[in-house]
């Protein structure tokens, strides 16, 4: 049987000086050798955002760069076993 550790997080990002929109899904998958980040989103207009995923120190981090700022942040994500 199968198994890996995976998660999926829910965000809504609102750019204040434009009201530009955007909603999505993070989908995050781990089977202890490949770590895995799937974006699904809708905007009204690019909110200028990107994710990315590391592993650190047996945890999966969730890194997003904005374009308007330049800077990058680091959200950390607990995440379930899941057994098939």
């Amino acid at each position: 049987a199968a198994s890996f550790e995976g998660c999926i997080v829910e965000y809504k990002i609102k750019e204040a000086a434009t009201n530009r929109v955007r909603i999505g899904q993070l989908h995050l998958a781990n089977n202890a050798t490949n770590t895995s980040l799937t974006d699904q989103f809708n905007e009204t207009a690019d909110v200028g955002i990107s994710f990315s995923v590391v592993e650190n120190a047996g945890d999966i981090e969730i890194q997003f760069t904005s374009t308007d700022s330049g800077n990058a942040r680091t959200m950390r994500c607990l995440v379930k076993r899941i057994r098939a």
